[in-house]
This record gives structure tokens, sequence and C-alpha cells, in this order.
């Protein structure tokens, strides 16, 4: 008895089983579409986003994209709100049955995310340098932040990231994948294999 009564006081409590989350849900299916965004059918985006599409930018979101933003909705995104930022004629596409919680994807060049990818808590996908790596430079451009290099991200169908990961410019990383938490990818990782590490390197180059 005393289970169930904390498990209905969750539901009641939880600001999104209520009004709230059911306006956030609709809110930001308006707010993404106003901004230039095709987005699919029956997607479920909570809370607060940063979202910011700059000129000619592109953005394509398939069916049921998951995307869940602070406020502990997912106990790995904690209270950090997820930041979308795409930059002028720079493209995103993200597939069919895909989600994430919290982190921030930052586009420069191109994005490309496939279906059933799973992006755990905070992590960070850019696909440019959001620093010169010259000190003189960087002592000229404080007052704008501009990507230096940039280079397309590819990640594959049903994909798995774990949580806290950064995916850098110009990886590649196969289909069915795995990359453990806490990850930095460089380089390219292949199809159906595990890997992770800082950089990330394969440790098992087969999935089950």
């Amino acid at each position: 008895m005393r289970n169930t009564m904390i498990r209905l006081k969750n539901k009641l409590t939880h600001p999104f089983n209520g009004v709230r989350g059911l306006w956030y849900k609709h809110f930001n299916r308006w707010k993404f579409r106003f901004l230039g965004v095709e987005l699919g059918f029956d997607s479920d985006i909570r809370n607060k986003v940063y979202l910011q599409i700059e000129e000619d930018a592109t953005v394509s979101i398939g069916d049921h994209f998951a995307l869940y933003s602070g406020d502990n909705l997912s106990p790995f995104c904690h209270n950090t709100y997820a930041s979308i930022c795409v930059y002028p004629h720079a493209h995103l596409s993200i597939g069919h049955h895909s989600g994430m919680s919290g982190g921030m994807i930052w586009a420069t060049d191109s994005i490309t995310i496939g279906n059933y990818v799973n992006i755990g808590g905070n992590c960070s996908i850019i696909d440019g340098d959001i620093h010169n790596l010259s000190w003189q430079q960087r002592r000229k451009d404080r007052q704008e932040v501009i990507p230096y290099n940039k280079a397309a991200i590819v990640i594959e169908d049903d994909v798995l990231i774990g949580a806290n990961c950064n995916i850098l410019k110009g990886v590649h990383i196969g289909a069915r994948s795995i990359i453990g938490a806490g990850s930095v990818v460089t380089k390219d990782i292949p199809a159906d294999c595990i890997a992770a590490g800082n950089p990330c390197r394969i440790i098992k180059s087969s999935v089950l």
C-alpha cells in the first residue's frame, strides 16, 4: 500500500505529468516548426530547449523524436537544458525514433543522425572548432565565436551513445555501434562494435 501511494504521489507532483507537460509538448512542436524545423509525427520534446536556427540553415527531424530537457525528466540529464544550434548554411538531420536527454548539438557544417539512435544524458555533438588554436587569433576574436575548422558528422542507425560523450568534427559512427559513457570520439568508429575512452577506441569488435 505504501509503495502504491508513493507512486501515485510521484505521478501527481511531477510537473510534466500534468498541464505543464502537455503545454510544453504542444508549444515545442509549434516552436520548432515556427523556426523552420521540418518536424515529424508524434514528437515528445519536454521542457525548455535552447533552439537557434540561423539563416539558410536546414533542420529535419523524423517521426517519434524524443528530447528530455532539464527538470530531472531523465536522471541522466539532471537539470541541464538541451541546446540545438545550427549555423548559417549548415544542415542537421535526425531520423525516426531517435532521442536524447539534455545535451547539445552544434552544427556549423553538417550533422546527420540516423534512425533509432539513443543519445545519453549531457552529450555534445559538435562538427566545428569553437576557437582557433592560435592564441594570437583567439585574442583578436574574443568578441565573436567563429567556427574555424569544420567537418561533417554522421551517426548511423541504431547507435547507442552513453552519457557525457563528446562527438567531435569529422566523425563517422557506423550502424549499431555502442559508445561508452564519457568517451571523446575524435576518429571514425566502424559498425557493430563497442568503443570507449578518451580518445575513443574499439574495445570489442562485435555487438551481440
